[in-house]
């Protein structure tokens, strides 16, 4: 698996991508678990599972320029959430991916929960 960096206004990152496609899957399924909230950002859910359709190596393709002020303080709280999600975790815990939409990469039951942690922290930081 490669690495992308993700850009929002002046800022970039490098990361795994292996583990941005994780968090994009749990984003969703939290984002699916909070319909009340959810509905107010049609637009997030649609978008991430296009970074997932169209991903390859080296590119994952998500867009964080795009957010309203609103959206993107939505997803920092997600991020938030998922980091409290995990925070006693050793491994990602399976139903918190939902349905795995990248055939290419097997997530496996044990993947490290470490390494999205911090992935999730980098995010929050990044769109903060």
């Amino acid at each position: 698996m490669g690495h992308t960096t993700l850009v929002f206004r002046d800022r970039d990152d490098y990361f795994n991508d292996a583990d941005v496609l994780v968090v994009l899957h749990m984003l969703i399924a939290k984002a699916r678990s909070q319909p009340d909230r959810a509905w107010q950002h049609p637009e997030l859910i649609p978008s991430w599972e296009n970074a997932l359709d169209t991903t390859g190596p080296g590119f994952v393709d998500v867009s964080f320029n795009e957010l309203s002020d609103a959206a993107r303080t939505y997803v920092v709280e997600l991020l938030r959430e998922l980091q409290t999600d995990l925070k006693d975790k050793d491994a990602v815990p399976e139903r918190s991916v939902g349905n795995w939409r990248v055939p290419d990469l097997i997530l496996g039951d044990d993947y490290d929960a470490a390494r999205v942690r911090d992935t999730l922290e980098r995010l929050t930081r990044l769109l903060s």
